[in-house]
């Protein structure tokens, strides 16, 4: 199943003592010295449109304008949220521990300077709690690699590296610093340098799929994704795994209700088991840049089908007598 003042002038004449008209309008000291206060400037992030792939600051291109203050926004965690931010307003928003406050949090997008990363807080605290600016990151330099898209060496002139088979899958390791590698014909381009996220661009007309600990990502055709990294030393290891697929991607779904839940392509998938056997929830709409603009089709086992469709979000789900279940997901 699928379901998808009226306002008043009077006039009035007051009297002196004596019965006479005042010569003049009177107007006390205090209300003539009291200046109107000048109003509140416009928030300008309530003119945007939202989601956006990346909703931060980028660092200035001009080596005079540093050292500049990056000032980080932060909302309270859970997946509900996280799921709702990158849907509704940043699609890079990620999961991130503070140290200082010993929690974790959604760190949302980080701004150059103060003012607009309160404007920011200050759009986000309408709709989810514990939204702040966190400490700043002062950068003093302009670093070799940008969160805009500098030039690159080309595909051709990367430094290729040698990946060790995982499955059907290929893991390669590198660093940050050791960009532009490449993957066939997918370039790990640069990181950013806020976030512990890597960009990698597609230059064929063949699909990958980047598996992940929790599920698997596609980059279609022709186009740029990102991926988050574990950024656990100064030196940025990336690890990536990832395959070709001939054609168009499909893949095998078996689960238990007992699994935890995961997140395969853009659908969201979280079973849970109950008295009748097993009851699936899955949500669309986990999309980034880079993610199927096609529609989904997870066909069952008996051939019925559910579609979940492509650029909004859509939601389904399945029942099983059994505790096991298993369909297969195909880009249509």
């Amino acid at each position: 199943m699928f379901f998808l003042s009226a306002c008043v002038d009077k006039t009035s004449q007051n009297l002196n003592s004596d019965g006479a008209k005042p010569s003049a309008l009177q107007v006390s000291p205090t209300e003539a010295a009291t200046p109107k206060p000048p109003p509140d400037p416009p928030n300008p992030f309530k003119n945007e449109n939202f989601p956006k792939p990346s909703c931060g600051d980028t660092l200035p291109s001009n080596d005079t304008e540093y050292p500049v203050s990056f000032f980080p926004v932060f909302v309270e965690y859970s997946e509900a949220n996280l799921s709702s931010i990158q849907q509704k307003y940043c699609r890079d928003a990620f999961q991130n521990y503070r140290k200082e406050k010993q929690k974790d949090s959604i760190q949302v997008a980080s701004f150059n300077g103060r003012e607009r990363a309160t404007f920011f807080r200050e759009l986000l605290s309408s709709e989810y709690q514990g939204a702040e600016v966190g400490s700043p990151t002062v950068i003093a330099a302009r670093p070799n690699s940008s969160p805009t898209p500098a030039p690159t060496r080309s595909p051709r002139s990367a430094n290729r590296s040698n990946p060790s088979r995982v499955g059907n899958f290929d893991r390669f390791e590198t660093r940050c610093s050791q960009l532009p590698e490449r993957y066939q014909d997918v370039e790990l381009k640069y990181c950013h340098s806020l976030y512990p996220k890597a960009f990698l661009k597609n230059y064929s007309s063949n699909w990958y799929e980047v598996k992940f600990s929790d599920g698997f990502r596609l980059i279609a055709p022709s186009e740029e994704e990102l991926f988050f990294f574990t950024n656990n030393s100064r030196e940025r290891q990336i690890s990536l795994v990832i395959r070709r697929i001939q054609g168009k991607p499909t893949r095998r779904v078996q689960l238990s209700c007992d699994d935890p839940p995961m997140k395969i392509w853009r659908l969201e998938i979280t079973p849970t088991c109950n008295s009748s056997g097993t009851y699936v929830d899955i949500k669309s709409g986990f999309m980034y840049s880079g993610d199927p603009k096609a529609p989904i089709q997870l066909r069952l086992d008996s051939g019925e089908t559910l579609m979940f469709g492509a650029g909004h979000s859509s939601r389904g789900w399945l029942t099983s007598t059994s505790r096991n279940m298993s369909f297969t997901l195909s880009i249509r």
